[in-house]
């Protein structure tokens, strides 16, 4: 579904990216805008902030696509969502909070979004059909940067 969108983007918007693919496409909650290994114990924290997150499953859409700013001389093509996600946005404050109280300095942004490729061309925002999905899990990510892969290292289930 995404992929097939992202590479119908990518043609009618003239754009020459290489799609991130099905195995990279998620939604980031809370980075840690580290690249390379974690500081140490970093991990087995996160991972115990983790576990100790319980929430329920819940839906959430997308129905716009645009470029977010410049990143190495590229722009990313996201998918975003028109209005508030409550339940995502509840679920990334949880997080953020318990990553704070562990002093573990985290990204205050947070603009939900899928990144579906990155280009040097711009692109205005569009109306795009609304994607919906049921978010079962959370994961924590290690993105390996520059090898295009991402390492799952734990992932909990949001309960029904």
């Amino acid at each position: 579904m995404v992929d097939a969108l992202g590479r119908q983007l990518r043609r009618s918007m003239k754009l020459r990216g290489k799609l991130v693919g099905p195995d990279r496409y998620h939604v980031s909650l809370c980075g840690i805008g580290a690249f390379g290994e974690a500081p140490p114990g970093i991990v087995d924290l996160l991972k115990q902030i983790g576990a100790s997150i319980h929430k329920p499953r819940f839906d959430i859409f997308f129905d716009q696509a645009e470029a977010f700013g410049s990143s190495y001389g590229k722009r990313s093509l996201v998918l975003t969502a028109s209005d508030t996600l409550p339940a995502l946005l509840a679920l990334q404050r949880r997080l953020h909070d318990a990553m704070q109280a562990a002093s573990i300095p985290v990204d205050e942004r947070f603009n939900p979004h899928i990144t579906l490729l990155y280009d040097r061309l711009p692109v205005p925002r569009i109306d795009i059909p609304r994607l919906s999905f049921t978010v079962p899990e959370f994961v924590l990510i290690r993105s390996v940067h520059g090898a295009r892969r991402h390492d799952h290292l734990a992932r909990w289930s949001l309960g029904s």
